[in-house]
Formats: C-alpha cells, structure tokens, sequence
C-alpha cells in the first residue's frame, strides 16, 4: 500500500524521532522532515500530529532551526504550548492523545523550498514511565477530521501537492509483558525490555499498589507489603530482551486471583519501574 501512495505522490512527509528506544526520564526530539525528490517548488505546509501525553511530555515549544525549511512564518497550536481545540477538548487536556498542528509558510520567492530534502520543524519531548510494552505512536492528522484541518505541503501558487505521510514510534523502557496460559500449574513468561547493562528485578503481588515514590524513579505498581510479594527473578538486562518463566503453583486458592507484576530497573540515580502488567490466574 505504501508502495502504491508512493507511486503517486512527489513528496513524503516523515516523522522522525532522533532515538526509537527512550528510557524513562530521557529526552528526545521528533523532527518532521520533507522528500522533495522531482525538486518542486514549495511554498509552505500545514501539519497535526497526535501522541500520548501519558507517556511523552512536551517540555518546551515546537520550534525551527535555522537550516529548517518553510520557516519565514511559523506558528502551532500545540498544547500545553496552545491553546488547544474547541471542537475537540480531549484532544488539549494533557490526557491520552494529544494533538499538535503547526504550520510554516515562505512569504517571498528567496525562502522557497525546491531542494530534494529538508527539516521542517522540531519538537522535543521526554519520556515518563512506560505505559506498556508496545511502543506509542505520532500518528499524522490523527484528530484532523475534529479540528477540520488537514495535512497539506502547497506549491507556490498556493496548490495543494499530494503527499505520503509516515508515521513513526518509540518505545519507552523499561518496559514488561507477560504470557502464559495463566492456569494453575501451567507456565508463564516475563519479558523486560530496557538498555543493556542494568541491573533489574521482577517484583510480584496478588495486591496492586500505587506509590509515587519519586518524579526519578516513577510508580510502584505492585503491593511490595503484601504477604504474596515475590522477588520472580533478577539479572543485568543485555542486548536481547531478558526473559524469566515461572509456573503458578496447583493451589485451587489462587483461582480468581489477579496476579500482578512490575520491573525495578537500574540502581541510585539510574533506577527506573517499569509499567505493569497482570493475569487472572484460571
């Protein structure tokens, strides 16, 4: 399908994180940059993309460097840095999605943009606990039926141009899953993803918990003073995700209960939790 879009249009839009693995607490831009390969002339764009707000903070304002292209007016609407969206509030309420639509035009002949490729503009962020294991997306024009405004890159009369949008990921670490069959007596699997050369530990419960214990290391997830508390398994993550598999012992008490798990990775100033993730055990 992206073979056939790209058939039909002369340029490509493209999110593009400067790292696709983040570690909590760490920051990272995510620049927007433009294929120009038939060299048109371009005169201005207008661009909204969505993310998670809990997963990713925008510390600062979306802005241009001076080797970015398009820039002779520049402006966004990108909440916190914006006032946000009347016709959709949830979409500027620094909850789940969130939405950023910026635009930037050439207002003389001399700033047009007719190159094969260039920024357009930056936007720095910080990653806050994982959330999950997946990695969280920046999707393009992800609320522009909402906001009635959609993607466009114009020529220098003003003509719309077709354009392939890409999208992009990161993936927060730490980070945990688990899978199994979560019956008694039957065997299950953790996965922790995080940079190589940590040390982790797996922490266990039949009791959640939701313990702010610094804005350094995150949340505890798990109920550490329950007497179902377990240390699973611990170790130094590498460059593979580390794995550890456990069986749930054939106790027909433990029928109905929830299992729940969360990964404590690194140590002092490094240490980071994971999100969590959990099984009803069958």
């Amino acid at each position: 399908m992206l073979f056939i879009l790209l058939l039909c249009s002369q340029l490509t839009v493209n999110l593009e994180p400067t790292s696709q693995v983040v570690r909590f607490g760490d920051s990272f831009e995510l620049t927007t940059t433009i294929s120009n390969p038939q060299q048109l002339t371009l005169a201005g764009y207008q661009l909204g993309f969505g993310w998670d707000a809990d997963s990713l903070q925008m510390p600062s304002a979306p802005y241009v460097a001076p080797t970015d292209v398009l820039q002779d007016l520049f402006m966004f609407n990108a909440p916190p840095h914006g006032s946000g969206w009347a016709s959709t509030p949830l979409a500027g309420d620094g909850i789940g999605r969130e939405y950023a639509f910026l635009l930037g035009v050439s207002l003389s002949a001399s700033s047009y943009f007719s190159g094969t490729s260039g920024n357009l503009f930056r936007v720095p962020f910080i990653a806050t606990q994982a959330t999950q294991q997946a990695p969280v997306s920046f999707t393009i024009d992800e609320f522009a039926n909402e906001i009635n405004q959609s993607t466009i890159v114009s020529d220098s009369s003003g003509s719309s141009l077709p354009v392939t949008l890409i999208d992009a990921n990161v993936e927060i670490v730490p980070n945990i899953s688990v899978s199994g069959t979560y019956q008694i007596g039957s065997s299950f699997s953790l996965e922790l993803h995080d940079e190589p050369g940590h040390n982790y530990w797996i922490l266990a419960s039949l009791a959640p918990a939701y313990i702010n214990l610094n804005s350094v290391m995150g949340t505890l997830l798990v109920d550490t003073t329950s007497p179902s508390f377990r240390i699973l398994g611990r170790g130094v993550t590498g460059v593979s995700p580390s794995v550890i598999s456990r069986t749930i012992p054939s106790n027909s008490n433990l029928v109905g209960r929830t299992a729940y798990f969360q990964a404590a990775s690194g140590t002092g100033a490094d240490r980071r939790m994971s999100n969590s993730c959990q099984f009803a055990i069958l």
